[in-house]
């Protein structure tokens, strides 16, 4: 016999950040889980340079902050169909690997460095 899946409702830790997440409005974006770090990270095209991420716990009101990043590609449309899946976690290389646009180029951010300079507990 299968077991059944529970579903629950996530909700955000008020902060500054979910009010600049909010405002963003972000629509069409990539959302891929990060094992090292034990979070999600969220890229939408609406923001230069802004990867969010978001910190899981056991309960239903998680973390969320911005990612520390340069050298990231300039806002702009994605795509009429947007980031989708273009944005992927990588095991082998510690980090993301970003689309912005079918015709551009690849983009990589590695967070394993990151995470040694800043710390899981972004701001």
């Amino acid at each position: 016999m299968r077991a059944a899946h529970r579903v629950s409702t996530i909700s955000f830790d008020p902060s500054a950040t979910l009010n600049q997440f909010i405002a963003a409005a972000p629509n069409y974006a990539g959302m891929d889980f990060d094992p090292d770090s034990g979070r999600f990270l969220f890229y939408h095209a609406g923001e230069t340079g802004t990867v969010y991420a978001i910190t899981p716990n056991a309960g239903t009101q998680w973390d969320i902050s911005v990612l520390p990043t340069t050298g990231m590609p300039a806002a702009g449309p994605a795509s009429r169909s947007g980031i989708q899946k273009r944005f992927l976690h990588v095991p082998a290389l510690r980090g993301f690997v970003l689309l912005p646009q079918r015709s551009s180029n690849l983009w990589f951010l590695r967070v394993a460095e990151l995470d040694r300079l800043f710390g899981s507990g972004l701001a």
